[in-house]
């Protein structure tokens, strides 16, 4: 994608840069497994005598306890790095971060630590045209303020295929578009407020296709 006016180089340096703090949360929520079974190892091969076993349950509540303290600043942290890397060349800012929860059952069996509460929301005036952007799990809304007729644009096995209503200009531009994974699981929708794509797909930043 063309982002920094098509400069690969920027754009892959500040996509490590943002994922950095992503990065270091699943290195902190995973350490819990290393702490579970190199203790038990160390244990089951008598390094570790059994009455220091305690220490082992005590480890695991307390990563709980800074895990859910911890990960709203990690958060913070990793939302202002996105923004500059992904948002800011195109005139966008985060007005939302996503609201997060613990997964009881992820707690439980060492996986996902949190789950998506609510969606993150990206907002701000482009090209003259107010654009909101929510983002939550492998689902997005992306929304452009224009006065269009009413018409709908499905996709077919990533095929973007427009009904009978749509202008002729758009018609034209689909011909041009060729079929490709990243347009499955869209539906477009226009009308006199404006343009909205909604998406499911797994992927970074998807949204970024239907800006």
């Amino acid at each position: 994608m063309a982002v920094n006016g098509g400069n690969v180089e920027e754009l892959i340096k500040n996509a490590k840069k943002a994922n950095r703090p992503m990065i270091l949360w699943f290195g902190c929520t995973n350490f819990i497994a290393i702490w579970v079974c190199g203790f038990i190892s160390l244990g089951s091969l008598g390094f570790i005598p059994g009455k220091y076993f305690p220490i082992l349950v005590y480890g695991v509540v307390i990563w709980v306890v800074l895990t859910i303290f911890v990960t709203p600043l990690i958060l913070h942290w990793g939302s202002k790095v996105a923004e500059h890397a992904y948002l800011a060349p195109l005139g966008l800012a985060i007005t939302q971060v996503p609201g997060l929860k613990p997964d009881v059952i992820g707690l439980i069996g060492g996986g996902q630590k949190l789950i998506p509460d609510s969606p993150a929301i990206v907002e701000r005036e482009r090209y003259g045209r107010l654009v909101h952007i929510e983002t939550i799990d492998k689902y997005s809304l992306t929304i452009l303020q224009a006065n269009l007729p009413e018409f709908k644009v499905k996709s077919r096995e990533g095929k973007l295929t427009p009904d009978k209503n749509a202008p002729g200009d758009v018609v034209n531009a689909f011909k041009n578009l060729r079929k490709a994974k990243r347009w499955q699981g869209i539906e477009v929708y226009a009308g006199p407020d404006g343009i909205a794509i909604q998406r499911e797909s797994k992927g970074t930043n998807m949204w970024l296709y239907d800006l």
